[in-house]
């Protein structure tokens, strides 16, 4: 009973003469110090001065911190001195989380550092005779700091990364906690993170990403397992996935794709947009993390897997599910959202993996209560806009299915039954239908383009990403529409080059806008070198170009600029014999 009793003595004195006690906590007092640091705790406004601040922090000194590689006997010095700072490092963050008292604490930063990683080395070692500290505590203490000092004490501490992260990967969640430390921690740390920083978070994880990538997907997955998940929970560690996810180099991102993101991220998403009312504020903030994060996963070169995986996952289900949401809120609050749907799905509808799994989708959709909600709904021209796009994609679709059955000669340019024909046995993209014709074509015009797009396909990303099925697919869209839609490609030759001779002209379909964006440009100037091919990519865009204007009044160039990930535009040459003398 001495212990109690002893405490509540010095409660009293505390309340009577706090400078006291404080002085006694100061000099080292235990007791003393427990007394103050618990009255902390609650938040009593009087305690929360500059003398107190400096009390704690005099416990928290890099000169106090031990050896964490030498054990220690319960009666020695350097015990106390652990004790003494076990106590004030949960009692210094409060002072961290206040504006107003933040500059008391701050000065001595350096030294509560040297404690905290003091902590980390005796929970790594198992140094005997220390009070350990759990990870958990040790991020909920630590993250204070991160949040409102991250960049002074990321430009002054090295090392601070490598604790956070080793903290980070260590601590086991605790469902009863309020809030996962650990992930919310690292959150405060990658905030608007560079590739530097999230180097170095690799780095302080022995260089693998995979891990990373694992683990952080690992509580996503967990949570999504329990029948009523925690939302909190949920919307702290999509934050921190979207902060791995940063960065221009996006090693952590890729990481984060393979070990399977999308299909996570989408099933969250649709679980949270079943979960959603009008009042409910969190479930919303986190509805816009899964929105942002997910719009992040299309900035790789597998954009078109990513957005397939989406759609097949329930997106369009949870817009459906969303509409009272985006009906009340303002357009900042749906900013993410009105990104995902109305500028990344759009633009690779051009790919007929994406068409096709948008068809499968909205067939099951497709029922009167669903289009009623549509039509009333705040994205209902969007909506519409996708819906379009699709029919225009089932009818290239249905173009392509029809025309299995047939080849065209690439010489004669007769169409023969595919079982008659025969391919080039090196670039596999010219059929014929004898050997009269191959040999023709290969003296005329083919042996040019086979070596050029054997190395175009070897040296271009775009083509090892890109499946067979979605590179014909782009190549009869952009036909199709090209085709539909001369009298537009007419009316803009009229108004810009009103001189020029329309064979003189090629055209061009930007689908990386919202909606395709039609150009004409005059071919003598046309530099068919964009892209992500190199110099063979170059010279075979040349030599169609060359090919082109050998028979200029027959022959047309259509030119496709398409989204691939950020910064990942594909860019097809084709030939359309008469494009400008097309009949719609």
């Amino acid at each position: 009973m001495e212990r109690p009793m002893a405490k509540a003595n010095i409660d009293r004195q505390l309340e009577a003469d706090p400078a006291t006690v404080i002085r006694l906590a100061k000099e080292g007092s235990f007791m003393h110090i427990c007394a103050v640091n618990d009255r902390i705790a609650e938040r009593l406004p009087d305690l929360f001065n500059q003398d107190v601040a400096d009390m704690v922090c005099s416990h928290l000194t890099a000169a106090k911190v031990p050896n964490p590689r030498r054990d220690t006997s319960p009666t020695s010095p350097q015990k106390l001195a652990v004790a003494c700072a076990v106590s004030c490092i949960g009692a210094v963050h409060y002072f961290a989380e206040n504006a107003a008292t933040r500059p008391f604490v701050m000065p001595h930063w350096p030294g509560i550092f040297k404690w905290f990683s003091f902590f980390d080395d005796v929970n790594n070692l198992g140094t005997a005779g220390y009070v350990p500290l759990k990870p958990s505590l040790m991020t909920l203490y630590l993250s204070p700091f991160l949040h409102h000092e991250r960049e002074k004490i990321l430009s002054e501490t090295p090392g601070v990364t490598a604790l956070t992260t080793s903290l980070w990967m260590k601590e086991a969640i605790d469902p009863s906690l309020p809030v996962p430390n650990g992930p919310a921690c690292m959150s405060f740390l990658l905030d608007k993170a560079d590739d530097t920083l999230l180097d170095e978070v690799i780095r302080s994880a022995g260089g693998k990403v995979e891990v990373i990538a694992e683990h952080a997907l690992g509580h996503i997955r967990t949570e999504l397992q329990m029948p009523a998940f925690n939302v909190t929970f949920i919307d702290v560690f999509l934050g921190l996935l979207g902060c791995l996810s940063q960065g221009q180099k996006g090693l952590l991102r890729r990481a984060i794709i393979r070990k399977g993101a999308v299909p996570v991220v989408t099933k969250a998403f649709v679980r949270l947009a079943k979960r959603y009312t009008v009042d409910d504020i969190s479930v919303r903030a986190a509805i816009g993390v899964c929105a942002n994060s997910l719009r992040k996963f299309t900035q790789e070169i597998d954009a078109i897997k990513c957005v397939r995986a989406m759609v097949l996952g329930g997106l369009l289900q949870a817009y459906i599910d969303l509409d009272p949401m985006l009906r009340h809120s303002n357009a900042i609050q749906i900013r993410a959202l009105t990104l995902l749907f109305n500028d990344v799905l759009p633009r690779y509808l051009v790919y007929g993996t994406v068409v096709h799994a948008v068809g499968t989708t909205w067939d099951k959709l497709d029922t009167p209560q669903n289009c009623a909600v549509i039509m009333w709904s705040r994205f209902k021209d969007e909506w519409n806009f996708v819906l379009y796009r699709l029919a225009i994609g089932r009818v290239v679709q249905e173009g392509i299915d029809g025309g299995k059955a047939t080849l065209r000669c690439n010489n004669c340019d007769r169409c023969l039954p595919k079982d008659s024909m025969k391919r080039c046995a090196r670039c596999h993209f010219a059929s014929y239908c004898s050997r009269d014709c191959q040999t023709a074509d290969w003296t005329n015009y083919h042996k040019t383009y086979c070596k050029l797009t054997v190395q175009a396909a070897e040296e271009n990303p775009l083509y090892q990403v890109l499946s067979k099925h979605d590179k014909k697919f782009r190549g009869e869209l952009t036909v199709y529409e090209a085709r539909n839609n001369v009298a537009q490609f007419r009316a803009l030759a009229g108004r810009l080059y009103p001189t020029t001779p329309l064979h003189e002209l090629g055209v061009r379909i930007i689908y990386h806008e919202v909606p395709p964006k039609f150009e004409v440009f005059l071919l003598k100037d046309y530099r068919p070198n964009r892209g992500n091919g190199g110099p063979a990519t170059v010279a075979l865009n040349r030599s169609i170009l060359q090919e082109a204007r050998r028979d200029p009044k027959n022959t047309t160039i259509i030119e496709s600029v398409a989204s691939l990930g950020l910064g990942h535009d594909e860019i097809v040459a084709i030939e359309n014999p008469a494009l400008w003398d097309w009949r719609q």
